[in-house]
């Protein structure tokens, strides 16, 4: 069983407030929900502002999960520390 620090680490709201700042700039979904909004008003609008949130809570749970299930293996954050490092060198040598 989870504890909830586990399923919410204390970074938490460190990701939340990103999450928020990152909502303030305007993308595609923006675009479309506005788009929606001229054609359809209100009553066409509702369903895909409704899936734009759900499709934001499952990308924030995906990412809680899968940082708590890197925070319990290690080796596999250090692996991916790794290729992420050398993925930046390789980018680097090419410039």
């Amino acid at each position: 069983m989870h504890t909830l620090s586990t399923l919410f680490p204390a970074a938490f709201p460190a990701l939340a407030l990103s999450h928020f700042v990152a909502l303030l700039s305007p993308g595609p979904d923006f675009f479309l929900l506005v788009g929606y909004a001229v054609r359809y008003r209100i009553r066409g609008s509702i369903g895909l502002c409704l899936g734009i949130a759900a499709g934001n809570a499952l990308y924030i749970v995906l990412a809680i999960v899968g940082w708590g299930l890197l925070r319990q293996a290690p080796l596999l954050f250090l692996l991916i520390e790794l290729l992420g490092a050398g993925y930046l060198l390789w980018v680097g040598s090419l410039l």
